[in-house]
C-alpha cells in the first residue's frame, strides 16, 4: 500500500486496514498499533451495478454476505 511505503520513508503516520499494516510490518521498518476508538471499526459495503441483474452465483454470494444485516435489502441503493 502506497501509504505504508510513505510511512516507511519517514513521511509521517498512516491509518490503514489491518491487512495492509500486517504486510508492511514484514518489512521491519515500521511499527503498528491497533486503533480502539469508536470511529475506527470499518463499515464494509457490497457494490454492484444492479443487484437484480447479477448472475445466480453472485446473487447467492450477496445473500450469504448480507444475511446478518437484516436491513441490507432495505438500504440497497
Amino acid at each position: 500500500m502506497a501509504l505504508c511505503r510513505l510511512v516507511e520513508r519517514g513521511v509521517g503516520v498512516g491509518v490503514v486496514p489491518e491487512t495492509a499494516a500486517m504486510r508492511a510490518l514484514d518489512s521491519g521498518t515500521i511499527r503498528v498499533m491497533p486503533l480502539r476508538d469508536a470511529w475506527a471499526p470499518r463499515l464494509l459495503m457490497l457494490c454492484a451495478r444492479r443487484f437484480d441483474d447479477l448472475p445466480a452465483h453472485a446473487r447467492h454470494l450477496v445473500e450469504n454476505l448480507s444475511e446478518n444485516a437484516p436491513a441490507a435489502a432495505e438500504n440497497a441503493v
